[in-house]
């Protein structure tokens, strides 16, 4: 399978507000709830045209064979039709009440699904950002300072001023650290993962090449 890349640690460059500004407008959640409350909005539009007389307009054209002594002209006839909603006190007023009723509907299950988001987007980017102090200081404190002291093992062993097991016990250490530098990078990783599908946008590209 070969050796496995590695995963190169990249800061995230957006602060909370701007996070929350991108789901407004990306999360697919939030958009297609946006589009039913147009939808329920032209329903309810339509529902209130009701209240108004129908017209129609009709027209036919009728063609007359001559006879023998007369001749007779072809007729054009016209008719206008007017439907007037004479029951709009029960049946319109009901069925304009009940289009705005599903749109009050949509709008607070919009507006819930919108705080549970943007709540989530809260709490994953404080996370994240406690994470990258936690990666910062194993990259430019923990992890130095542990090379240097085996550095230091390591010459003082050479030289017979210190044993095999302070060697050993100092290497040890760098791969404790490491590990927990890696494991805390996957834990990274994984909420910038979720914190991408809250808001409906890629912020790090790729895979092991981060």
């Amino acid at each position: 399978m070969g050796k496995p890349e590695e995963l190169i640690f990249k800061k995230l460059s957006h602060s909370i507000e701007e996070l929350k500004k991108m789901a407004l407008e990306m999360n697919p959640t939030l958009k297609g709830m946006k589009k039913m409350i147009e939808a329920k909005e032209k329903a309810h539009a339509l529902a209130k045209r009701e209240y108004y007389p129908d017209f129609g307009v009709r027209f036919a054209y009728g063609q007359r064979n001559n006879g023998p002594e007369m001749k007779r002209r072809d007729m054009l006839t016209g008719m206008v039709e007017m439907n007037i909603p004479i029951f709009y006190n029960s049946k319109q007023n009901h069925k304009v009440a009940e289009a705005k009723a599903d749109i009050l509907s949509t709008e607070a299950q919009y507006q819930a699904m919108k705080n549970e988001i943007l709540f989530m987007i809260t709490d994953m980017a404080a996370m994240i950002q406690r994470v990258e102090r936690q990666l910062d200081l194993y990259k430019t404190g923990i992890i130095p300072q542990a090379n240097l002291q085996i550095n230091s093992a390591m010459s003082a062993y050479r030289v017979n001023k210190a044993d095999f097991m302070t060697l050993l016990d100092s290497q040890m250490t760098i791969y404790k650290y490491e590990l927990e530098y890696h494991q805390a990078l996957t834990e990274y990783e994984k909420n910038v993962a979720s914190l991408e599908a809250a808001v409906g946008k890629q912020f790090l590209e790729g895979g092991g090449g981060r």
